[in-house]
């Protein structure tokens, strides 16, 4: 397996929603930040999951990434005339034998929270920066709530990917997260003319001072802003920047 193509291909096994171009951001993310340590929100059937797992294995370092979801009605935006289209319990235990399956054959940790973020955060404390990924399909004022949460819990240099951008529900995190300070919100992708995950550097002095230098995250290494060197606009593989 090489390179984002090669998660691509490897991470199609596994049930659930990630195109192509999320996993080569994540995998950009995870390789240039140097990132050991991955924490999924929303998991469901976990393609995004696995899609960071396998991105941090090519760095062949140590390496962990947290799943956390409760698997209940609770957590996604469910109607009673569609609640009956979810076994949440099913999807759950057919995701812990994907997870067992995939530890025997790949070197990263996995770990496996049936719990509300906030739990999460209560009982973990991360020193070194990490990639969050925030795919909750809650309710609009408790993905707000998450993103909060997240970006106070996470250490200065980490990452956050805020998914289903594109839906009225995730507008007010998206605002919130925006207002932080927009020279660090580092860039928007286009998928079928929608914009559909935004990814953000936890640097708040960026916003203070206006400047990216000197600001690195634990490992001494610059957050993805920082690591161009620059604030211009940053293009994807098919060479089409944010708006």
């Amino acid at each position: 397996m090489n390179g984002a193509r090669g998660v691509w291909q490897s991470v199609q096994q596994y049930p659930g929603w990630c195109s192509e171009d999320k996993v080569s951001d994540l995998y950009e993310c995870i390789l240039m930040n140097k990132i050991r340590t991955c924490i999924d929100v929303g998991v469901f059937r976990g393609q995004s999951f696995f899609a960071m797992a396998l991105s941090m294995q090519q760095s062949n370092n140590p390496c962990a990434c947290h799943a956390v979801d409760t698997w209940t009605c609770d957590s996604y935006q469910t109607t009673n005339e569609t609640r009956h289209m979810y076994d949440f319990d099913s999807e759950y235990n057919a995701f812990m034998c994907d997870v067992t399956n995939f530890e025997r054959a790949n070197p990263c940790h996995c770990h496996v929270h049936k719990s509300t973020l906030d739990d999460f955060f209560a009982q973990k404390t991360f020193c070194d920066a990490v990639l969050l990924h925030l795919d909750a399909s809650n309710e609009a004022h408790s993905i707000l709530h998450y993103a909060k949460l997240a970006w106070n819990s996470i250490p200065e240099g980490s990452i956050v990917v805020l998914s289903n951008t594109h839906r009225e529900s995730t507008q007010e995190a998206l605002e919130w997260l925006t207002s932080q300070g927009n020279s660090y919100a580092l860039k928007d992708w286009k998928c079928s003319s929608k914009k559909e995950w935004h990814i953000f550097s936890v640097v708040p002095l960026l916003g203070a001072y206006g400047t990216n230098k000197e600001i690195k995250n634990s490992s001494g290494v610059s957050p993805l802003l920082g690591a161009y060197g620059t604030n211009k606009k940053i293009k994807n593989s098919s060479g089409v920047g944010p708006d």
